[in-house]
């Protein structure tokens, strides 16, 4: 069977603190390759325990996937997630674009590569990292 067993979408909106190993492993190989713009990690056990510390502080998570689109055993997902966290802009909502590609094996995933802008995701949303942060992209832009 090509492509995945369980779809971009519905993965990313059922996982949370409270229910992260089943939705896991419906969706990755047990050897699955994972790489964010923080980091890469070998093994879905790994990934499972990275999920679990990302998610210790989230108060609330959403994914609005607005495409996926699967050819063989390449799925590409775009996304925004909108995300409440403790320690992030007060606990209100972040609002990320971001874009998955997934490779799959036998319907779970072996490679999943996600891309989004961590400056805007997590380094603006810092208190007083984030004001500087603005004013480096600003300036990085041409803007005084």
């Amino acid at each position: 069977m090509a492509g995945l067993n369980v779809s971009v979408a519905k993965f990313f909106n059922s996982v949370s603190k409270s229910n992260m190993n089943k939705p896991c492993e419906d969706f990755y190989d047990p050897a699955a390759i994972f790489e964010d713009p923080m980091v890469k990690l070998d093994g879905r056990d790994k990934l499972i325990r990275y999920y679990a510390r990302l998610y210790d502080n989230v108060l609330k998570i959403r994914f609005d996937v607005t495409s996926e689109i699967c050819v063989a055993d390449e799925t590409y997902a775009r996304w925004t997630m909108h995300l409440n966290h403790k320690r992030l802009k007060g606990g209100r909502t972040i609002s990320v674009d971001g874009c998955s590609y997934v490779r799959s094996l036998n319907g779970k995933a072996v490679f999943h590569r996600d891309y989004f802008d961590l400056g805007s995701m997590l380094y603006e949303n810092i208190p007083g990292f984030g004001s500087l942060t603005k004013m480096v992209r600003g300036l990085a832009a041409g803007n005084h």
